[in-house]
């Protein structure tokens, strides 16, 4: 009984042993088949731009395709000269030299594609936003409300191309555009928290410019807007040429113009619409023309601000720790309240270090300086040392329109001190010197 009990597990043993070298060689059978399938992306052409014209509603095609089956790598997918056309089919929309993805095998058997990791290699975006201001990628950036079954993990771009073509904002359209791209996106859409991190060089019309971002970004619920996206960044910024943004600035502001060389290290935190921002900007060879605060153009050759800024429903307040104005320094505040309102309030207060009137003549707002007080300041006080001890700007809109209306006159406080002032009281009377007090 013991040796056929021996006998017996023997067998069974060499059963089991059998049928998983027949199962691994089954296996091997078929990884090796689909593998081989696999190589040539060819004959699933069709499928494969097929399903991904359906996801984006843009026709796509490649020229060339292979794919690698392996336990460490999973499933490989590389595609060169990929094209992705307008919705309309009119021009190119997104092309690459090269894409390459790794796709998690088990997610697959429930129809969901789970990119470990998807890298592009000089892929070019054009984006286009028309005289109407709809930009051509609105489809995309709103919020699908059924899973997409698309999921990244890890996104690199290796010497990218971004271009934006802004038709809305001038008659002949403004162009700008980021080269030689390096991107790297981690963790995108599984947890709709991705972190980045970005360089390049920022181009306006033969001006290149250098920009580093790196933050985190937090894509807005389903039943949200995209722009109720929450973001955390810094950006680093040099050498950008304001001058190329004037039509931005014509558009949406009251200046009229602002040239010069900008450099920033500012943080951004918050949604579009409820946000914080921190930041050191500084412009070099300066040119504003402002004409509802100064008169003619002012043109420093060195801007540097040290600024905190709260934006919320309704309300912005910008605090100025430091400004300095070539030699000319000052801190201060401004705020708006009620700007969904009509007729919105502003606020300002500001204190100056001590500066020569002659130096700052260009820089003071006459515009908004009651306009007996500007006339006597300009024919009377011909010169001295100034220091703004305690201004305050406190009105409507509506006040401000119009400074020389009798309501307007409590807008303005200014209490100022002055030394070595020198004040003409009559171009046939004798001049006053060594005026002092406040």
């Amino acid at each position: 009984m013991r040796g056929g009990s021996v006998a017996g597990r023997k067998r069974v043993v060499t059963i089991v042993l059998i049928l998983l070298m027949f199962l691994s060689a089954l296996f091997a059978s078929a990884w090796f088949y689909v593998s081989h399938k696999l190589s040539d992306l060819e004959a699933f052409r069709e499928t494969i731009t097929k399903v991904a014209a359906e996801k984006i509603n843009r026709d796509i095609n490649f020229e060339s395709g292979k794919a690698n089956l392996s336990f460490h790598d999973g499933l490989v997918l590389q595609f060169n000269n990929i094209i992705i056309t307008e919705k309309d089919r009119s021009a190119i929309f997104v092309s690459a030299r090269k894409a390459s993805f790794r796709v998690s095998i088990l997610p697959l058997l429930i129809s969901k594609f789970v990119f470990k990791e998807a890298v592009l290699e000089e892929p070019r975006l054009l984006l286009n936003r028309d005289r109407q201001g709809v930009l051509n990628i609105a489809d995309l950036l709103e919020k699908e409300k059924k899973d997409s079954g698309i999921e990244f993990k890890k996104l690199t771009i290796n010497k990218g191309f971004v271009s934006f073509f802004d038709q809305s904002v001038s008659e002949q359209g403004l162009m700008t555009s980021l080269t030689d791209v390096h991107c790297v996106i981690n963790s995108l859409f599984r947890e709709d928290i991705s972190r980045f991190r970005l360089n390049a060089f920022l181009n306006e019309d033969g001006n290149k410019a250098v920009i580093s971002v790196a933050g985190r970004y937090q894509s807005a619920p389903d039943e949200k807007p995209f722009y109720e996206s929450v973001a955390d960044v810094s950006c680093d910024l040099k050498g950008m040429d304001l001058k190329h943004y004037n039509a931005y600035l014509k558009h949406y502001t009251p200046l009229t113009k602002f040239d010069g060389k900008l450099d920033a290290q500012v943080k951004v935190a918050g949604k579009l619409s409820d946000f914080t921002s921190q930041g050191v900007v500084t412009v070099q060879d300066a040119v504003i023309v402002y004409p509802e605060f100064f008169r003619g153009p002012v043109q420093p050759k060195k801007v540097e601000v040290d600024y905190d800024f709260n934006r919320s429903a309704g309300h912005l307040k910008l605090a100025i720790s430091r400004l300095k104005i070539d030699r000319f320094e000052a801190k201060g505040g401004f705020a708006v309240k009620d700007m969904d309102q009509a007729d919105p309030l502003f606020t300002a207060h500001a204190v100056t270090s001590v500066f020569s009137l002659k130096e700052v003549q260009s820089y003071i707002p006459w515009k908004i300086i009651p306009r007996d007080v500007g006339n006597f300041i300009e024919t009377h006080v011909k010169d001295g040392n100034f220091r703004l001890v305690e201004g305050k700007f406190n009105g409507r809109e509506s006040q401000l329109a119009d400074m020389s209306k009798k309501e307007s006159a409590s807008v303005v406080y200014v209490r100022a001190e002055v030394n070595e002032g020198v004040f003409e009281a009559h171009p046939e009377a004798p001049v006053f010197h060594q005026i002092s007090g406040i």
